[in-house]
């Protein structure tokens, strides 16, 4: 069996990874290639029984024909109409995007904290010698740091990072109210959520954190309607995509200081460097950190080289994609 990489260069690099390539190497053939164009990878895909990718380059019927002996796939992140051409094809595709839910819902979780009790802003009035030691407690106190105990949370998208949350927000012994139209409510309730409608959450939550999957039906998720509703002095998480909520609406409320917000994604990426986000003082932003930890990306080769194994020995995968699965996908 021949176990195709293509995944950026420096993946094949970095010493922390080696592990996963040697694991592939005392069981298969491999080879590597680091294709952004689905024709430079194809030559790699003429003679390979399995591939292991990011998410791109995207596959199409008339590439997939000249893959005679490709069977099986498996993805960091996987696009709906790539996933839908290799299963219609015959090909087995394995799925490891939650992978980083662990990752990216601890930054969410600290994102809120973060903006709730301050912790950017004390660290940088140490930076300007202008720390506030409490000498005349409690007439110094800021009205506008609060605690996470007992608050009111609504979740938008409860899927791995929003399950994952759930979880980590219960020792809080607040509400957590959540949307997800994929999502019943007997799951939610294992979580310890409550689903409502979008409007409702955005009226009744303190904080909302939006960590819904990317899709065509979720840009604009959050939209102006939802974030008017927010009371005043909310915290608004985004650790999903920019474009799923409404841009213009949130940057409306955030220069007014209405509400707080706290973002790891932007659009676009990098941010540029006179973004006004930059500027105000009810923000907390991180650069894209989300799930960029090794022990996410170990995650992903465990499951996925996991899965190709026991594809050869004829096995059902723990991370299968079948049809059900192609909606949530973008």
């Amino acid at each position: 069996m021949k176990l195709h990489f293509n995944l950026p260069p420096t993946f094949f690099t970095h010493p922390q990874l080696s592990r996963h390539f040697e694991r592939a190497a005392s069981r298969f053939e491999t080879s590597v290639s680091s294709a952004d164009k689905i024709e430079d990878l194809l030559p790699h895909l003429r003679d390979a029984d399995g591939v292991l990718m990011w998410a791109w380059p995207q596959f199409s019927p008339e590439i997939l024909a000249q893959c005679e002996r490709l069977r099986w796939a498996g993805f960091l992140d996987v696009g709906r109409e790539t996933a839908r051409v290799l299963l219609e094809g015959g090909v087995s595709v394995s799925l490891s995007r939650r992978a980083w839910s662990p990752a990216v819902a601890e930054l969410a979780l600290g994102l809120l904290l973060a903006s709730l009790r301050k912790i950017p802003q004390h660290h940088a009035s140490f930076s300007s010698r202008t720390e506030n030691w409490a000498q005349t407690f409690p007439a110094d106190i800021d009205p506008h740091e609060r605690e996470l105990s007992g608050m009111t949370v609504g979740i938008v998208g409860l899927g791995g990072i929003g399950a994952r949350l759930a979880g980590l927000l219960a020792p809080f012994e607040g509400e957590i109210l959540a949307f997800d139209p994929f999502c019943t409510p007997e799951n939610a309730a294992r979580v310890g959520a409550k689903l409502v409608e979008l409007e409702e959450l955005a009226q009744k939550c303190e904080a909302v954190v939006l960590c819904a999957a990317t899709t065509p039906e979720t840009q604009g998720l959050w939209s102006a309607a939802c974030i008017e509703k927010m009371p005043r002095g909310a915290i608004f998480v985004n650790v999903s995509r920019w474009q799923n909520a409404d841009g213009t609406a949130l940057l409306a409320r955030l220069q007014k200081r209405e509400i707080y917000g706290a973002f790891d994604i932007f659009e676009p990426e990098p941010l540029p460097h006179d973004s006004i986000l930059r500027e105000l003082p009810n923000v907390v932003l991180t650069p894209h950190r989300g799930g960029g930890i090794f022990p996410s990306i170990h995650r992903h080769f465990e499951w996925l080289l996991g899965d190709f194994e026991a594809f050869t020995e004829g096995k059902p995968p723990k991370f299968g994609v079948n049809e059900s699965i192609l909606p949530l996908l973008g």
